[in-house]
């Protein structure tokens, strides 16, 4: 897959998800009591915009979600931020709104953890520890087919 078409991927997903921001899912705007609605909500739109332009973000976080098999249920151990900082040792920094992005892209099941822009996934504790060993190239290809 091209650039254009993970930007396009992720263009997807943010498009039908309008609370995903680079930060996560932000819902609620009142997260700071010191700043005013309206400044919170254009620091969400930013962020919003933010997340559009991080396609490489979005593209070392598929490479490293697309190989782990969706669980039954969703496991409430891990948070994306947590998942994100793991998939990190191999693939570089990334965003939790990325990681979300991903995910929700290839149709991982998600839980909003209340108060916080993470969300829970329906990965297995056996899936994250099988996959934090195998390094996997930050380099490798990112192909449309290999999701299906």
């Amino acid at each position: 897959m091209t650039d254009d078409e993970a930007a396009r991927a992720l263009r997807s997903v943010v498009e039908a998800t309008p609370s995903l921001t680079d930060m996560g899912l932000c819902v609620e705007v009142h997260w700071e009591p010191h700043v005013s609605i309206k400044h919170q909500r254009q620091i969400l739109q930013a962020s919003r915009s933010s997340l559009l332009y991080n396609v490489q973000g979005f593209v070392r976080s598929w490479r490293w979600l697309r190989s782990i098999p969706a669980a039954k249920d969703i496991n409430p151990r891990n948070t994306s931020y947590t998942l994100a900082q793991l998939a990190e040792r191999s693939q570089g920094y990334l965003t939790n709104g990325a990681f979300i992005a991903a995910a929700m892209y290839l149709g991982f099941d998600y839980q909003m953890v209340p108060n916080t822009p993470d969300v829970l996934l329906n990965i297995s504790d056996e899936a994250i520890y099988e996959n934090t060993l195998v390094v996997r190239p930050a380099h490798a290809p990112f192909s449309h087919s290999a999701i299906a």
